[in-house]
């Protein structure tokens, strides 16, 4: 008797410790408590503009390899289209040429006897509701912020320090009006590799976010989904 009162005692006191959120009682088993990765950023591409500043990007880490890897530097490079069209593979594709040119990189028509490049593009498309913690510094900032009016209004005599730490708050409040923006249920994994016959010299990967509304410039069959939605309206 006294042992199934002591096994129902014990089963209370964990239900109270786990539902206070006390530390649990010895005996008292606990799933996993759910945890989130370090704040980074990732940028939201809405934008040709943003298309070109990846091509830009994408060549320069192509120069920088190249002169690390002389078999890379060997040999032209030749852009392989996609062979699944979409408006972001067209207009890629565009940009990336010119910006190969532009930096004096030779470029074949033909794949035989090149590099070929080869980039492709993966939607990824989030259903559940995504929360996120305020950028990183701004909580500080608006603190820091509310507390200089009451220092200088005061006209204390150290009142000029404080005009740094308003400069500091203003340029916080500036990156989260501008630098900063939301968040979309939709990204966009962008992938560029570089082959010399079955081997391959280089691999370059970016994860962006993109609107919603815009999935059908990067997935191949989005232009289609995107048509039987409007028709669905």
């Amino acid at each position: 008797m006294k042992t199934k009162m002591s096994s129902a005692m014990a089963k209370v006191a964990c239900a109270i410790a786990l539902v206070s959120g006390a530390v649990p009682l010895s005996g008292c088993s606990q799933i996993p408590v759910a945890n989130t990765y370090p704040a980074e950023y990732q940028p939201r591409m809405q934008s040709v503009a943003h298309w070109r500043a990846l091509a830009v990007e994408l060549v320069g880490a192509i120069e920088q390899q190249r002169r690390v890897d002389p078999a890379l530097a060997a040999k032209p490079i030749h852009v392989q289209p996609q062979q699944a069209r979409t408006p972001f593979s067209d207009g890629f594709h565009t940009l990336l040429t010119a910006e190969l040119l532009n930096r004096g990189l030779p470029l074949a028509l033909a794949p035989e006897g090149a590099m070929i490049l080869r980039y492709t593009t993966q939607v990824v498309g989030h259903k559940a509701d995504r929360r996120n913690r305020p950028a990183p510094g701004l909580i500080t900032g608006v603190a820091a912020a509310a507390a200089v009016p009451a220092h200088v209004l005061n006209f204390e005599y150290n009142s000029l320090q404080y005009v740094g730490l308003a400069t500091g708050a203003g340029a916080v409040a500036d990156l989260a009006a501008g630098a900063i923006t939301d968040e979309t249920n939709t990204e966009m994994i962008f992938s560029a590799s570089i082959f010399d016959g079955e081997i391959m010299r280089f691999r370059a990967t970016r994860t962006f976010y993109v609107n919603d509304r815009d999935f059908a410039h990067y997935e191949p069959s989005g232009l289609q989904r995107l048509a039987t939605r409007v028709v669905a309206y």
